[in-house]
């Protein structure tokens, strides 16, 4: 992961960040998913989202 995402995470915005949190959430749910796992820092707003 750090090899492969690491480049795009660094060229992001913390907003997109969230963003991409956030629909990965929502994509998880709508497919039933009961375990989710975010490797970011700052999880506060995605903790709140959820």
């Amino acid at each position: 992961m750090m090899y492969g995402l690491q480049p795009f995470s660094a060229a992001t915005t913390p907003e997109a960040r969230l963003a991409g949190s956030k629909l990965a959430i929502i994509e998880a749910i709508k497919a039933g998913t009961t375990t989710l796992g975010d490797y970011s820092t700052n999880m506060d707003p995605v903790c709140n989202f959820i």
